[in-house]
């Protein structure tokens, strides 16, 4: 009949646990590659989202423009005292931005309850949206998705700066 199987040795079984160890460590390294968010670009020693500035006059200014960042802002929901908006940041130039914040005049009813993908602050009349650890990084062509909820009027906002310039 049937011959009774052979018991492992501690050996086999040493290596069973050993390559099964290192098939979850290689699973999860495959995980942290595939699955990781923007990464920064090497650190150069100049600030990378700073303008270039030439001492060349004979530049224009319109060669080297100060950063190409455009603002997109939606009132997204509206409700009996409040709503919700999303803005989207677009980086349209060929150079990563390290950083970015958005300022907004709303009208002075308008109180920012909380706000995602953003660090929020305000002050009467202002909302100030900050980048985030994870999100501060915005390579060329990238966007990212941020917004708030607020209770007072969802009027456009009469001004937005991103970074100091116009959005």
């Amino acid at each position: 009949m049937w011959q009774r199987l052979t018991r492992y040795t501690r050996r086999e079984k040493f290596l069973a646990v050993l390559a099964g160890t290192l098939v979850v460590a290689v699973a999860v390294l495959i995980g942290f590659v595939v699955f990781r968010g923007p990464t920064r670009p090497p650190a150069t020693g100049a600030p990378v989202a700073t303008p270039r500035r030439s001492a060349d006059a004979s530049r224009s200014p319109a060669a080297s423009p100060p950063q190409a960042l455009k603002t997109e802002y939606l009132v997204r929901g509206r409700w009996p005292g409040g709503f919700n908006a999303e803005l989207v940041i677009t980086n349209l130039g060929s150079e990563p931005i390290e950083g970015w914040t958005v300022r907004l005049r709303l009208p002075p009813d308008v109180k920012v309850g909380s706000a995602w993908s953003a660090d929020v602050s305000q002050a009467p009349g202002v909302v100030t949206l900050r980048s985030q650890p994870w999100n501060t990084y915005l390579g060329p062509g990238a966007a990212i998705h941020l917004g708030f909820e607020a209770t007072g009027n969802p009027a456009a906002p009469t001004s937005c700066t991103v970074n100091d310039s116009p959005c």
